[in-house]
């Protein structure tokens, strides 16, 4: 079984269906079901989730929907199938600031904190729709349902 991490701007467009890039999540989605995979949800991703549907649906005066989103999160992540990886983040830190630098803030500290968890998981394979990862050498970004993994 391959592990696969989700980027936020992934999750967010997943659960998302006004999202921009849902139709092309689902598609992704789908096509993940004819392999053997295992898609981590960490729970910095699952944070920075919520916050960004929160405040898509307080700017778009939806409101009224978060608890809906809520409810789905909860219902198909439950605690247990979340890879929390955010009470390591002390021992990440020096190498997280690295590699923001290294790549010249183009991927952000929660973006680099996921790319550190990664390389020392040995985790090649990313689901996001961010460009950036694509200059993150042994890294393999998935965004469309032609795809493959490595």
């Amino acid at each position: 079984m391959i592990d696969i991490v989700l980027d936020t701007n992934y999750f967010v467009a997943l659960l998302d269906t006004s999202d921009k890039w849902n139709k092309k999540s689902v598609e992704i989605f789908t096509a993940l079901k004819n392999h053997d995979v295992n898609l981590l949800v960490t729970d910095v991703v699952l944070n920075e989730t919520i916050n960004v549907i929160c405040k898509r649906m307080e700017n778009k005066g939806r409101s009224n929907e978060i608890s809906q989103f809520l409810n789905i999160i909860e219902k198909h992540y439950a605690a247990e199938t979340i890879v929390w990886i955010s009470k390591d983040i002390k021992q990440y830190h020096h190498h997280i600031i690295k590699l923001v630098s290294d790549n010249n803030g183009l991927l952000n500290y929660n973006d680099c904190f996921l790319l550190a968890f990664m390389q020392k998981n040995k985790i090649r394979n990313i689901i996001s729709f961010d460009t950036d990862f694509d200059s993150i050498a042994g890294i393999n970004r998935i965004s469309s349902q032609e795809f493959d993994i490595e």
